[in-house]
């Protein structure tokens, strides 16, 4: 049944979105402003990871949370604030109560990634902070790593069990997006830290989130998670992929920072749904519909 509103087809008209996938990434809070013609993007969202904890044997930060979200519906030719968390800062040697700070959080539209956890440090032990990813536990008395929230992260990794006269102070490995932190030895090495999450969004094959390695007193630190952690024994996070610090070796030393995050929004080319010849003529006559 023909229908003269709509050039003959009886269905509901859409409008369709023509992003030309455009690709804006923010390394810094800022906005996006969408083209004329989108009404869709895809976005991946990276929160902050979570810097260590201090003195010896502190456990690896926890990855920031890591989000990665297609066919959002957005209004064409509008700016969106695109909030580009930090990474956690480092405890100072000593300090109390010696755990690493949390990464901040990381937002785009009503998507909000949690900062990664910040880890506990060694000597007297401390438990890892809960994050995105959670951070690691501090060295000694077997403390447990954080807890990582749902769909974005995972936990910390275990530190080292109570010492003996062989056993030395050895942090558990930060959570990643994908994996779980390692747990830590006696003696070292640092536990690993989780491996981060893929994403192509940007058109390269890029890992994000990874957690950082345990820190060891008398052996190796724990690997850094793909996706920006930082190595054991002690390195930053990489900035602009939400990895997790590295934890410490021996004091005096003061914990290392997690890597700040990321967000990328790309506007889509998409013509799904029931169109109408009419729209499908207008879209195309004003350089609109998808190729």
């Amino acid at each position: 049944m023909a229908s003269p509103s709509n050039g003959g087809i009886i269905g509901v008209t859409n409008n369709t979105s023509y992003g030309q996938g455009v690709t804006t990434t923010k390394t810094a809070t800022g906005a996006v402003t969408t083209g004329a013609g989108t009404r869709l993007v895809e976005i991946l969202v990276v929160a902050g990871g979570g810097g260590s904890g201090a003195p010896q044997g502190s456990g690896g930060g926890g990855a920031g949370g890591f989000r990665a979200l297609s066919c959002i519906s957005v209004c064409a030719s509008t700016p969106y604030t695109a909030t580009v968390g930090g990474g956690g800062s480092g405890s100072s040697c000593g300090g109390s109560p010696g755990l690493g700070s949390t990464g901040s959080d990381s937002v785009f539209l009503t998507t909000t990634s949690c900062g990664g956890g910040g880890s506990g440090r060694g000597g007297d032990g401390v438990a890892g902070g809960p994050g995105g990813s959670g951070g690691g536990g501090g060295g000694r008395s077997g403390n447990a790593g954080g807890n990582g929230v749902a769909c974005q992260g995972n936990n910390g990794g275990t530190a080292s069990p109570s010492p003996s006269p062989t056993c030395s102070d050895t942090g558990g490995g930060g959570g990643g997006a994908s994996a779980v932190g390692a747990n830590g030895s006696p003696n070292g090495p640092g536990g690993n830290g989780g491996a981060g999450s893929p994403s192509t969004i940007t058109g390269s094959d890029v890992t994000y989130a990874g957690g950082g390695g345990g820190g060891s007193q008398i052996g190796s630190g724990g690997t850094a998670g793909p996706g920006g952690g930082g190595v054991g024994n002690s390195a930053n996070g990489c900035a602009n992929t939400g990895g997790g610090a590295g934890g410490v070796s021996t004091s005096p030393a003061s914990g290392r920072n997690g890597g700040s995050g990321i967000v990328v929004v790309k506007e889509l080319d998409k013509a799904n749904g029931v169109w109408s010849i009419q729209s499908q003529f207008q879209a195309a006559a004003e350089g609109r519909w998808p190729k």
